[in-house]
């Protein structure tokens, strides 16, 4: 996507000629993601960074400040085969922005995993809806105000970085601009590792 718009054509990317844009549908509760499946050479520390916009789609000029609930983002991990007491892993952060039509303007983490239920009819396979609004608990000091642009149609772009350790399964640093958060309490969600995902 270019990000374009009825206003001025298109916003165009942060930089280069391409911004991911995930979409929803205009409906309340509505989700969109994005997945990109990869494994791990080591167990180490990753960092997952980008530069993030979000705001719902201009169709008149009104601000819309609380029509988007949240934006985040999600590991699906799970130990080696070879690990002495293998999990999966689900390290879940998110930007809890509105919840009807109220700005909350936090961070928060998932630690409990919903109930898991047998799909595909197989007896392999489970699964689970890890994104349901329920169950996010907030980060200490998680409360902030993201930049949002008074034109319906002008994005504006948040530095964010995420640090998790893949040998302890543990959340290190998050930051958003120049605010850098304390995950010393945030937990992932764990459970028992799947045998369908080796």
């Amino acid at each position: 996507s270019n990000l374009s718009m009825w206003d001025t054509g298109t916003d165009g990317s942060f930089s280069g000629t391409y911004a991911m844009k995930l979409a929803t549908r205009a409906k309340a509760g509505s989700i969109a993601l994005a997945i990109k499946r990869l494994t791990f050479r080591q167990l180490g520390p990753i960092r997952l960074e980008a530069y993030f916009t979000f705001k719902p789609e201009a169709s008149e000029l009104v601000l819309s400040e609380t029509d988007v609930r949240a934006i985040g983002v999600l590991f699906d991990l799970q130990h080696p085969d070879q690990h002495a007491h293998p999990e999966r892993v689900m390290p879940h952060i998110r930007y809890l922005n509105a919840q009807d039509g109220k700005q909350v303007a936090t961070w928060q983490y998932k630690a409990e995993r919903e109930t898991l239920h047998a799909i595909g009819g197989s007896g392999k396979t489970q699964s689970h809806f890890h994104l349901a609004p329920e169950g996010w608990r907030e980060l200490a000091g998680g409360r902030q105000l993201l930049c949002y642009n008074e034109i319906a149609t002008k994005q504006n772009w948040h530095y964010w970085r995420l640090d998790f350790d893949l040998a302890t399964m543990s959340f290190q640093r998050l930051q958003c601009n120049d605010r850098l958060f304390d995950l010393a309490e945030a937990v992932p969600m764990r459970m028992s590792a799947m045998a369908n995902l080796w």
